[in-house]
């Protein structure tokens, strides 16, 4: 197939690319942003749209700054439910939280806002987890390119700390191997189970700062996956997509996007298009806050370091 280079500009002159997120964490969004705000830059027809699912008014107030620093930025604020008073966390495997940390908003909403508004039928959509700290701004375009030649599928980023996607990085795979953190090799399900892991977060965000040279020099290849459980941390569809998402969610307001979206497409993997997802809801229940802060430094100086190579 014939794609963009690293770093040039797609073609989206009759379409917007939207980039729209569940919204948000101010400790995790604070390094997105500045992704965010260089593709906004570099892009014409490039919007980030927030959708405010903040759990306490802290990070409402933050949200409400955030959408100011751009005319492109966006933000929905019919879904936010207010402070959220709840500071103990229950959250363990198999058992849903509704603390100031884990509170599940109404994340089927954003799909019917976006299908049923027809000025969005030549858009390309881009959701991405508030927690991915890492996005490879230079193989975005080719990103989009992917997504549009695939029409009627879905495409994933190569996204560190996901278990179905570890399944196409040979050196991680071989580490979670050995390590004996999948229950069964042979099952996709097992992999994506990842998500439920501590010792996979690791594993992962060491594998992207030991390996980042490679990650991002990787040539552009798309994986196809079975159809099974897959953690939609940075995925991108078109608008046709987006009406069989919205069908398939049905009337309800709370509706598990991921399960829905994930055991009812077809989704591909891109290799040679990087992002980093911090962690999954079970990650961060046995997560320190010290572990947490030291993640967060070190893709604090992984931002400053390529937005500056960028530059150049």
């Amino acid at each position: 197939m014939s794609l963009n280079e690293p770093g040039t500009k797609f073609n989206c002159s009759d379409s917007k690319v939207i980039i729209f997120t569940f919204a948000g964490r101010e400790a995790y969004l604070e390094i997105q942003k500045s992704y965010i705000l260089k593709l906004l830059e570099t892009h014409d027809n490039v919007e980030y749209h927030i959708w405010n699912f903040s759990r306490n008014e802290r990070d409402n107030a933050y949200l409400q700054k955030l959408a100011k620093t751009s005319p492109k930025i966006r933000i929905f604020n019919e879904f936010y439910e207010g402070d959220n008073k709840v500071t103990t966390c229950v959250k363990k495997v198999g058992v849903i939280c509704a603390c100031v940390k884990c509170r599940v908003g109404k994340w089927s909403e954003p799909y019917k806002y976006y299908a049923r508004n027809a000025e969005h039928k030549n858009d390309v959509f881009i959701k991405v987890d508030d927690d991915v700290v890492f996005i490879d701004t230079d193989r975005f375009p080719s990103f989009v390119d992917v997504v549009r030649e695939h029409c009627g599928k879905i495409l994933s980023a190569k996204v560190m700390n996901n278990g179905i996607c570890s399944l196409t990085d040979q050196a991680l795979r071989s580490q979670i191997e050995q390590l004996g953190i999948v229950r069964d090799k042979t099952s996709a399900e097992a992999w994506w189970y990842l998500c439920t892991d501590i010792n996979f977060l690791r594993l992962s965000h060491n594998c992207f700062f030991e390996n980042k040279e490679r990650l991002l020099s990787e040539s552009i290849c798309v994986y196809p996956i079975p159809r099974t459980r897959f953690s939609i941390n940075t995925i991108g569809f078109d608008w046709t997509v987006m009406n069989e998402i919205a069908l398939k969610l049905g009337t309800g307001a709370n509706m598990n996007d991921e399960h829905v979206i994930s055991m009812n497409f077809d989704i591909l993997i891109m290799q040679g298009f990087v992002t980093c997802h911090l962690h999954f809801s079970d990650q961060r229940a046995v997560l320190s806050n010290e572990e947490e802060s030291i993640l967060l430094g070190a893709y604090t100086e992984q931002k400053e370091e390529y937005l500056a190579l960028a530059e150049v």
